[in-house]
């Protein structure tokens, strides 16, 4: 994947952002849509993107496409594509549960189903950096589809990431315990801080540093910010 090609980006926040810089690095033609407007002048005025689109015209012009969104928007967007029948030879996303995302992907031509291991405690695209991606683990649920396979391992290389086949189920299982639990615990440690009054307490808390899962956490900022994410992922795990 060398060659000069057009990628489109739906969904420009942190990820999307991040992987819109490094596609300019790699001097590709990337455009970008959003649900949210500010999100999408946000990631033009980072140098994530080159044009804010509709999203019918991303997937018009778009010879790679990724959907990065949150679950349950990825998954919406996955069932929707056919109306917008893309030219795109690759289709990935990049949501952090896959099982529920092969099953919206089913039939649907050109999809790789896939999970970049980074991440940060910020979001959107001011927070985006160009090599978020080096040298991280970048699963993948193999396609069954040796060409579509290649496109795809083509794609992560070139994001600076280390490709890892896994199917869907066996993803889901490894996150829960190594990603999902220990953000659920974040997320719940940081709730139970932002309840204490003492200004002792706060002056403690504010000081404590973990790191986890590629996820730098200070104080209560990364509990309170995965909040949303964490509830999607237990109700689709109990779902499943």
């Amino acid at each position: 994947m060398s060659e000069p090609i057009t990628l489109g980006i739906v969904g420009t926040g942190l990820i999307g952002g991040s992987i819109g810089l490094r596609s300019r690095e790699l001097r590709w033609q990337t455009i970008g849509f959003d649900v949210n407007p500010g999100a999408t002048e946000e990631a033009k005025t980072r140098g994530a993107i080159d044009e804010a689109v509709a999203r019918e015209i991303l997937y018009e012009r778009a010879d790679t496409v990724v959907i990065a969104t949150p679950l349950r928007a990825a998954i919406a967007e996955i069932e929707a594509i056919g109306v917008h029948k893309p030219r795109a030879t690759l289709i990935v996303d990049v949501a952090s549960v896959k099982e529920p995302v092969a099953q919206a992907a089913r039939g649907l031509g050109n999809f790789v189903a896939t999970h970049p291991l980074a991440g940060s405690e910020r979001s959107g695209a001011a927070a985006a950096h160009a090599k978020l991606f080096t040298g991280k683990a970048w699963v993948y649920v193999p396609p069954g589809d040796q060409a579509l396979e290649t496109r795809v391992l083509d794609f992560i290389a070139a994001m600076g990431a280390r490709a890892v086949p896994a199917d869907a189920a066996t993803h889901d299982a490894i996150l829960a315990l190594t990603s999902h639990v220990p953000q659920l615990l974040a997320t719940l440690f940081g709730k139970t801080l932002r309840q204490q009054k003492s200004r002792r307490s706060n002056h403690f808390a504010g000081r404590l540093q973990w790191n986890s899962c590629a996820l730098e956490i200070r104080t209560s900022k990364c509990g309170a910010r995965f909040l949303h994410i964490t509830t999607t992922i237990l109700q689709n795990r109990l779902a499943s």
